[in-house]
């Protein structure tokens, strides 16, 4: 999935479960970042291009390691050194993009690093399917995002 996929669909994410936690600003602030890192491997991706990540590409592949639960439950336990909230809203952002990518023809290693079996399906990233999540995420976004105003405004 595209970049503008995997963000409109951690802010749902966000927004879904933003009025469960106390200090939302962190939670917004851990669902992007783990929404967005998940593609550090790939030189490609908005997030990988930066020159930062380049030792990280060296050393893995796009689709590998950073696109697995495994990676995302230990790069979680680091998180939790920074703040506990902060690191259930990095959980659920990485999460959301592993679904996400889960729903594509790459897919993703679910169950690594004990099979490198991958979990995949038949989205073309960058397709018609996935311009046609794309507008569902960002219009039911719009509704929540007016819904809450309306409910904090009156």
């Amino acid at each position: 999935m595209l970049f503008k996929t995997h963000l409109t669909f951690g802010i749902l994410l966000f927004l879904l479960l933003f009025a469960t936690q106390s200090k939302w600003y962190v939670f917004l602030i851990g669902t992007i970042i783990g929404t967005v890192i998940v593609d550090i491997d790939s030189k490609k991706s908005k997030t990988g291009k930066h020159i930062i990540f380049r030792p990280i590409q060296i050393l893995t592949k796009h689709r590998g390691i950073f696109h697995t639960p495994f990676a995302a439950i230990i790069l979680t336990l680091i998180m939790t050194t920074i703040n506990i909230e902060f690191a259930f809203a990095f959980l659920i952002g990485y999460s959301g993009h592993l679904l996400l990518d889960s729903f594509t023809k790459q897919g993703i290693k679910l169950f690594y690093p004990l099979s490198n079996k991958r979990i995949k399906s038949k989205i073309k990233t960058n397709g018609y399917f996935e311009l046609i999540l794309f507008s569902i995420i960002t219009t039911t976004n719009l509704i929540l995002i007016i819904l809450i105003f309306y409910k904090y405004i009156f």
